[in-house]
């Protein structure tokens, strides 16, 4: 059965909260597709970016090392659009 992840489960990925395993373990286990919105890669991107300003993200090298495990994610792990 396909997946449909929207922005805020997908976020628990790169900023670990409850519910990061769940998230981390349907990404890497699933055989079937994973879908989300075209939306959640600005989603992702602009959460990313608001932690940096607010200091829990805190250096730029941290956020870009996340935005690119973001973008690895799409491409590695067959996230469809």
């Amino acid at each position: 059965m396909p997946f449909f992840i929207d922005t805020s489960a997908l976020f628990k990925r790169y900023q670990p909260e409850q519910g990061t395993d769940l998230v981390c373990q349907i990404l890497e286990d699933t055989n079937e597709p994973v879908f989300i919105s075209s939306l959640t890669i600005i989603e992702v991107v602009s959460n990313l970016k608001r932690l940096s300003e607010i200091d829990k993200i805190t250096t730029e090298e941290q956020f870009y090392l996340q935005r690119s495990f973001f973008y690895r994610d799409i491409n590695t792990l067959g996230i469809r659009f």
